[in-house]
């Protein structure tokens, strides 16, 4: 999910009653993680103040690892997976 200045979090949910953390991830800079869409073992994370980040989720997801960040033209409070990856900026 994403948890604004606590940026990625991630949790086991095969119980939906009894979430587990699993791990987390923030991005340096004080961004607010606004959104995060999942695709197979990547989380697209948007991270407010123009930019989003590419976080790689497997082999281990108790560790998401950065891939990259990605500069955008002004706030970003959105991510739409259409193919490839497509930015809303709201």
């Amino acid at each position: 999910m994403a948890d604004g200045s606590a940026g990625l979090r991630l949790a086991d949910v095969s119980d939906p009653s009894t979430p587990a953390p699993l791990g987390s991830y923030v991005v340096a800079g004080g961004d607010q993680a606004y959104d995060v869409v999942v695709q197979n073992s990547l989380a697209y994370v948007a991270y407010g103040a123009s930019r989003f980040a590419d976080c790689q989720l497997s082999p281990i997801p108790s560790s998401p690892a950065l891939i990259t960040t990605i500069p955008a033209a002004g706030l970003v409070q959105g991510i739409t997976l259409q193919g490839s990856l497509g930015i809303s900026q709201r």
